[in-house]
């Protein structure tokens, strides 16, 4: 219990340039993915009272700011910012404590967005805009994920309500390529799929294999909706479409064969099964039954 206080006494009679290694340790510590739940949790426990002490430190002296690159007495780093420890929180499966972090983040997020879109300027500021977007886009995801786990459904379906609201009204003032045909900010499909609305992610996937057919990942969205949804007859259709196009490739055939195969099954060609055996990884237990 005394270990993060301990830690931060020892860690504030650091000099500037150890307090920088030091920070470099704990967040190579934290990025490891060979670190285990235990740790991760002594670890953002202790970034969380790091970022406490910081913070009262700057109100004490007058500096509001408490954010990460800030400083203190002495010069001292302010570590940890808390988009970084959401993603901490999630990690560890702290989900209570992840939902407070990233509403927090999103709404940071989108107050940049929308203040960088009055005052754009040239293709820099559009840049960043759309850095911040995709950004708020993943926090998104996490938070429907977090409401799900925690077993609030209505919660994870407002933020995806909040979401669309934001897209309606930045796409009327925000175009950065200048084409009225584009949307600037459209919802990744993923939000709908984690809500149970495949039919709209869906459309959005074939939307987006419309704008580019090469891209694997809007055929690997289209091929896992129509299995959610059951059509079975439709998803062959494509399959077998896509199998001269999209999954042409031996790379793509290799990480959707069982999806393929999976698909030939349920549809009762056995032919189609047998084309993508050979793609089949020996070690896997699911090639022996196929």
């Amino acid at each position: 219990q005394l270990f993060n206080s301990a830690f931060m006494s020892c860690y504030n009679d650091l000099s500037y340039m150890m307090q920088m290694e030091m920070m470099k340790a704990l967040n190579s510590a934290l990025n490891s993915p060979k670190l285990s739940a235990e740790a991760l949790q002594v670890l953002l426990n202790l970034a969380e009272h790091m970022k406490h002490d910081v913070a009262l430190m700057c109100k004490s002296r007058g500096d509001h700011s408490g954010g990460a690159g800030s400083s203190v007495a002495g010069g001292n780093p302010s570590p940890f910012d808390g988009q970084q420890l959401g993603d901490l929180a999630f990690r560890a499966q702290l989900y209570a404590k992840a939902l407070r972090y990233k509403e927090s983040t999103l709404q940071q997020l989108v107050k940049r967005i929308n203040e960088a879109a009055m005052h754009r300027r040239g293709a820099s500021m559009e840049q960043g805009i759309s850095k911040d977007w995709d950004t708020a886009q993943k926090t998104c995801e996490h938070l429907i994920c977090i409401n799900n786990e925690l077993t609030l459904p209505q919660a994870a379906a407002g933020i995806l309500t909040f979401m669309e609201k934001h897209v309606r009204t930045r796409n009327h003032s925000v175009r950065f390529d200048h084409k009225d045909d584009v949307m600037p900010f459209q919802i990744c499909p993923e939000m709908y799929e984690q809500l149970g609305r495949w039919d709209e992610a869906l459309s959005i996937h074939q939307h987006n294999k419309e704008r580019d057919p090469v891209h694997l990942d809007h055929t690997k969205g289209i091929m896992r909706c129509l299995a959610e949804m059951g059509k079975w007859d439709q998803l062959f259709d494509f399959c077998s479409d896509q199998l001269t196009t999209s999954i042409a490739d031996e790379n793509a055939k290799k990480e959707l064969t069982y999806n393929l195969a999976d698909c030939g099954l349920n549809v009762g060609n056995w032919h189609f099964v047998e084309s993508v055996l050979p793609y089949m990884k020996k070690s896997n237990p699911r090639s022996h039954f196929y």
